[in-house]
């Protein structure tokens, strides 16, 4: 099915009207998100809202809440953060946009993987790869928060939480491969991070270390600092497990540099480094450290 066929332009163009203004807002919003100021974004959210009446599904509707459920999933509000997205899944349907279609059911499926319902999540992921073959519409181009490859991405993480390693490996190669087609740096380099981490609970360490490597490598010509955080703390537990404590040690004071010349990090990449760091002393019995 091609996301907004046509015949449907034609019939309902009204409902997928979207002015330049709610869309410049909406992109305010979500440079408030990927800087972490969720409190900030949910003002402007409420204010968008505030000044428009929808009874009826529109474009922007759904688009305002499915806003609303990416601040309560980064607020770890997952019970009402699923409500919300099934609330828009709704509004997709009734639309019948395959664009819409594949970011709703892919946001269900993110709610259902931070409940620990990886089942279920598993469903809503695949129920999304049903339209990850059509093309977004220009009504929704730019303002869709998910792309194949994150539901590709999404599923690889879902499997590797089930211990299905084979089934997360083969997800996150097409994750990689739909981000290059994309031109995604970002989406390519968290598919490298995934399978390195997949390789390393099969107790590969080479193969761990390889997309570890790569996932650095990337990180630093593309200047993502959070994703090289994470590519830094994830070598050093690569080397950790290889007894390589000084070479391990070494990556570690990489990390707490980088974060110092860069605190603009997202907190949540800096707990997953710190975390692994913390893990890393605690093997090697470094109290000093870890304290």
């Amino acid at each position: 099915m091609v996301s907004c066929r046509r015949e449907n332009h034609e019939k309902n163009h009204s409902t997928f009207d979207f002015n330049l203004e709610d869309k410049s807002q909406l992109k305010s919003i979500d440079k408030m998100m990927d800087s972490g100021f969720y409190d900030s974004a949910q003002i402007h959210l409420n204010h968008l809202k505030e000044t428009h009446t929808l009874r009826q599904p529109t474009l922007l509707s759904y688009i305002l809440s499915s806003r609303q459920a990416e601040i309560y999933y980064f607020n770890n509000l997952h019970v009402i953060g699923i409500q919300e997205a099934k609330k828009a899944l709704g509004m997709a349907i009734v639309l019948n946009d395959s664009s819409l279609l594949l970011d709703a059911y892919n946001f269900c499926g993110l709610f259902y993987t931070n409940m620990d319902s990886m089942k279920l999540a598993i469903h809503y992921f695949y129920k999304g790869l049903t339209y990850s073959s059509s093309l977004p519409s220009e009504y929704t181009r730019d303002i869709i928060l998910s792309r194949p490859f994150h539901i590709y991405g999404n599923l690889a993480e879902a499997y590797y939480n089930e211990n299905q390693i084979d089934s997360s490996i083969f997800y996150n190669k097409l994750t990689q491969k739909e981000a290059i087609k994309d031109q995604n740096n970002r989406g390519e380099i968290i598919s490298l991070l995934q399978l390195g981490d997949s390789y390393l609970k099969k107790g590969n360490l080479d193969s761990a270390s390889f997309y570890y490597q790569q996932s650095n490598q990337n990180s630093n010509q593309f200047i993502l600092y959070d994703l090289l955080l994470n590519s830094i703390g994830s070598l050093a537990e690569t080397e950790s497990y290889k007894n390589q404590s000084r070479l391990s040690y070494k990556l570690l004071e990489e990390g707490f540099l980088l974060q110092e010349n860069q605190p603009e990090i997202n907190s949540y990449y800096k707990n997953i480094f710190l975390n692994k760091a913390s893990k890393i002393y605690a093997r090697n019995n470094d109290f000093e450290q870890l304290s």
